[in-house]
C-alpha cells in the first residue's frame, strides 16, 4: 500500500520535515531513521511511503530535525492512526495539520483518532459519476452532550452552504468526528465550514466563526483513491 503524506510547515534554514512511526518503513518510532518529507513549494511537504504487503494500520507523528543543532522537535500530541482494509486498493492520499502545543485546544487531547476504517466497501455520501472521495476527521473539545457536528461548503456535494445542506459526521472516539463523502471532481476549489447541530433535530446552532476552510486536492490522482483531511477545531 502507497500513501501519499501532505502537510503545511514553515520551515527555517537547516530545517527539515521527517514523519517517524510504528512500521518500519517510518523509522520504527526512532527519529533517527525517520522519513523524510519532500518540499513542494510555499509551505507543503510530501512525501509517497510504499508499505509492505500485509500491513492494515500505522500509527504516526510529524517531526522537525535542525541540522544546526542535531536536535529532533516532535509535534504535540499523541500519535496519529491510520487504518485500512485488506481489500483497500485505492491509493491514500493524507492530509495533515501540525499540533503545535501553543495551539489551546492541543493540551486537552489525550486520545488517538479510532474507528475511522478505510474501506473500499464504506457507503460515500453525495456519490457522483465523476468524483474524488474524502475521508474528513475533526479533532475538537466543543461539543456539547446534545450536539453533533456537520460540515457545509460552497460546493454542490457539501450543501451550498445551505443550512438543510448540513451533513452530519458520525463520532470516531473521544472528541473525534468523521464523515465520508465523494464530492464532484468539477467542484474544486472548495471552501467549507464546521457546524455545530443539536442531535436530535440537525438543526445548525453554531457556525464555525474563523475563515472558511479551503480543500484543493491532487486533481491528477488517479480516479481510485481517497483523502483523508484531519482537522481540528
Amino acid at each position: 500500500m502507497k500513501i501519499r503524506f501532505n502537510i503545511d510547515y514553515t520551515t527555517f534554514w537547516g530545517q527539515r520535515l521527517m514523519i517517524v512511526g510504528s512500521a518500519s518503513e517510518l523509522g520504527s518510532w526512532k527519529d533517527e531513521a525517520a522519513y523524510e518529507l519532500t518540499f513542494v513549494g510555499g509551505s507543503t511537504w510530501e512525501a509517497d511511503v510504499e508499505f509492505a504487503k500485509g500491513t492494515r494500520s500505522i500509527t504516526y507523528n510529524y517531526l522537525v530535525f535542525n541540522e544546526n543543532t542535531g536536535v529532533y522537535e516532535r509535534e504535540f500530541g499523541v500519535a496519529r492512526e491510520l487504518k485500512w482494509t485488506a481489500t483497500e486498493k485505492r491509493q491514500i492520499y493524507v492530509k495533515d495539520n501540525w499540533r503545535d502545543i501553543q495551539h489551546p485546544q492541543n493540551t486537552f487531547y489525550t486520545s488517538p483518532f479510532k474507528n475511522a476504517l478505510i474501506s473500499d466497501d464504506f457507503a460515500a455520501k453525495n456519490s457522483f459519476a465523476k468524483s474524488k472521495t474524502f475521508q474528513f476527521r475533526l479533532r475538537t473539545k466543543k461539543v456539547a452532550a446534545n450536539q453533533k457536528v456537520g460540515i457545509v461548503g460552497d460546493s454542490l456535494g457539501l450543501g451550498q452552504w445551505k443550512e438543510e445542506g448540513v451533513q452530519l459526521l458520525q463520532r470516531g472516539s473521544t472528541d473525534t468526528w468523521y464523515i465520508n463523502l465523494a464530492l464532484p471532481a468539477d467542484d474544486f476549489p472548495a471552501a467549507y465550514k464546521y457546524v455545530l447541530c443539536d442531535a436530535k433535530t440537525g438543526k445548525v446552532q453554531e457556525w464555525e466563526t474563523s475563515g472558511d476552510r479551503s480543500l484543493t486536492p491532487n486533481l491528477k490522482a488517479q480516479q481510485e483513491s481517497i483523502t483523508v483531511i484531519s482537522d481540528e477545531y
